[in-house]
């Protein structure tokens, strides 16, 4: 797997503290309201709104009918109560707070775009109302919904800005750095992560951001940081529902460190409690690769086999399907059964056309060609990874065995015209040397 490099670590510390620091001036320097978002509020339009408060009722009263309906998860009524309290009695002392929950109302029933507009008329109507912070933490919560991450990223600064000592800045960090996760801006994302783990570690966010800084460190490379965070949250957090993915992501790192019996521990746990979710489906491809990478075992490719076949019936559009299907062709070859792992190599491209693992399933077949004497088919197999996959990790090797194959034949002049390429193309082939001595023994 590739992994992004990190640069100079006093420059990048600057850049990330600027992201996550609530005083950052990164972020935005003006109070938000509806005029500074950029989005435009409705006008209010009370008609109806009259008939839907009690008779009779107090303004409180009835915020308080409202706001059971509220905890009962009654949304749709209590959004229609708020908006009457809020939008008939303006002036009242409640109205502010029946505003914030028409908000939530609206967020609760996933109708983020109403649910914003509601947040950003608290922020213009009633400035000094006490949901003010958490109306600005929901407004970036509507846009981290939407995956609008650059807004959502604004506004959860502002919070950090204006409202420091509010509970709100807890939920706005981890929030923040789930933004930057989502951007792939991982560094920043983990500053954030770790903020909340240092100054709030009994939050009710902090087993996410404990969970997050764990992928945030695999996803950076750092897998033994990523072993340490991850196991650090089990056993902080049990009962976490974040716990099955922390171990998941535990096992990923192990096997990344070929720590491969370790990963199997990790993996076959997530896949006794989870065997059919998204979770079982990578627990499942891990663990197959853990068994096949894990030269400590005799059988490994045996032993796997069975395990990417089961993935790729069990997951026939998932994400690791074809990979599954090559590596099972792997277990064929080096099992010896040529004829099965080239019929299997061979409707990988059909099975699955946009794999990435179809020029190293074209190479293989040019070896398996190669080895049962087909050295005309096997020059050719090679030449269309050569000439369709440049970029190929296999480009080098293809480029040997094509030089093999005509050299086999006979074919002099071509063998040192592939050479000559191989030399331009992957100059820095640790084959180079192999091929040369093939070449020069053409006759």
């Amino acid at each position: 797997m590739k992994h992004r490099i990190l640069g100079s670590l006093a420059v990048a510390m600057l850049l990330i503290l600027s992201s996550c620091s609530g005083g950052s001036s990164s972020g935005p320097t003006n109070e938000l309201s509806s005029s500074s978002s950029g989005s435009s509020i409705t006008p209010i339009d009370t008609t109806g709104l009259g008939s839907v408060l009690p008779k009779n009722a107090s303004t409180d009263s009835a915020f308080q009918v409202y706001k059971a309906q509220y905890d009962a998860s009654d949304y749709a009524a209590a959004a229609l109560g708020f908006k009457a309290i809020a939008w008939l009695n303006p002036d009242s002392a409640i109205s502010g707070d029946a505003q914030y929950y028409l908000g939530k109302c609206h967020f609760q029933l996933d109708s983020f775009d109403l649910a914003r507009m509601e947040f950003l008329r608290l922020l213009d109507l009633w400035p000094a109302n006490s949901h003010v912070d958490y109306a600005t933490y929901f407004i970036g919560r509507t846009y981290f919904k939407v995956d609008s991450l650059t807004s959502a990223i604004t506004y959860f600064h502002q919070v950090l800005k204006d409202f420091p000592d509010s509970t709100s800045a807890i939920d706005a960090e981890y929030y923040l750095g789930r933004s930057f996760y989502n951007q792939q801006t991982f560094d920043s994302a983990l500053v954030c992560f770790q903020n909340v783990l240092t100054q709030h570690s009994t939050s009710l966010v902090a087993d996410g951001a404990a969970l997050y800084a764990g992928k945030s460190q695999y996803s950076l490379g750092s897998y033994a940081a990523a072993v340490t965070t991850l196991v650090a949250m089990r056993n902080d957090y049990p009962n976490s529902g974040f716990v099955e993915e922390a171990q998941y992501y535990q096992g990923r790192s192990q096997y990344q460190l070929a720590q491969y019996a370790q990963a199997r521990t990790n993996l076959s746990a997530v896949l006794a409690v989870d065997s059919q979710g998204v979770t079982g489906e990578g627990a499942l491809y891990y663990y197959a690769q853990s068994t096949y990478m894990d030269t400590t075992l005799v059988t490994r490719f045996t032993d796997a086999m069975p395990l990417f076949t089961k993935l790729e019936n069990s997951f026939a559009s998932g994400i690791y399907a074809d990979n599954a299907h090559y590596y099972k062709g792997r277990c064929m070859l080096e099992t010896g059964d040529t004829t099965a792992a080239y019929a299997n190599f061979g409707n990988l491209a059909t099975l699955y056309p946009l794999s990435t693992y179809i020029d190293n399933a074209m190479y293989y077949m040019g070896r398996i060609e190669f080895g049962q004497g087909n050295l005309t088919q096997s020059e050719a197999t090679m030449a269309l990874v050569i000439a369709n996959y440049s970029s190929s990790d296999l480009l080098d090797n293809a480029y040997l065995w094509k030089i093999k194959a005509q050299v086999a034949q006979s074919l002099c002049t071509q063998a040192n015209s592939t050479l000559a390429q191989m030399k331009s193309s992957t100059p820095q082939s640790p084959y180079l040397g192999l091929a040369e001595i093939n070449a020069s023994g053409c006759i």
